[in-house]
């Protein structure tokens, strides 16, 4: 009866020596998973790419646009009393 206590004791000694190392063993490969990878992949290059794009494309036509608005600029205060009016009722037709 003793020796049938104590093979029943070790065999639930042994069961949770396994299970505590099997909980542990879980624990470490789980932090593992959770640390986080960079992945550069091809998807996120090519977006990043597109964005770069875009924003030299926008830049390009604001840079137009502020260009276009100096020359204007620079026409109008370099005509004369005649000419500004002719420009002045031209403008005025268009926006009717």
């Amino acid at each position: 009866m003793e020796k049938e206590n104590k093979i029943i004791l070790w065999i639930i000694l042994i069961f949770t020596i396994i299970t505590i190392i099997g909980f542990a063993f879980t624990k470490i490969n789980n932090h593992k998973k959770e640390t986080i990878e960079v992945v550069d992949t091809t998807y996120n290059t090519i977006t990043l790419d597109s964005i770069k794009y875009n924003i030299i494309v926008r830049d390009s036509i604001i840079y137009h646009i502020r260009h276009d608005y100096e020359d204007s600029i620079t026409v109008v205060v370099n005509l004369d009393d005649s000419s500004s009016v002719v420009l002045f009722k031209q403008l005025t037709r268009e926006r009717d």
